[in-house]
């Protein structure tokens, strides 16, 4: 489960980051920015702890439920495995 939830937030993480990522590389490079992409990249920077809060809530609540519903069938177990 650890590494299912590892992988959903690496997935919304870079696919949020892909043009702060671009950013990042063209100054790195010394190349020409947009002021599209500059503009962009800026408001992902101010959003970034947002974010990230909002990715590790997802995460929570998907184990919270994924663990409820675990310990339910452990406690509550279906009436055909009663046998």
């Amino acid at each position: 489960m650890f590494a299912g939830l590892v992988a959903i937030g690496y997935i919304l993480n870079r696919k949020w980051e892909q043009s702060l990522s671009q950013y990042i590389l063209k100054k790195m490079r010394g190349q020409q920015v947009s002021s599209r992409l500059e503009a962009e990249a800026r408001r992902k920077i101010l959003n970034m702890p947002f974010m990230a809060t909002l990715v590790a809530l997802i995460n929570w609540g998907m184990a919270s439920l994924i663990m409820s519903g675990h310990n339910f069938l452990i406690w509550f177990p279906p009436a055909s495995s009663i046998r």
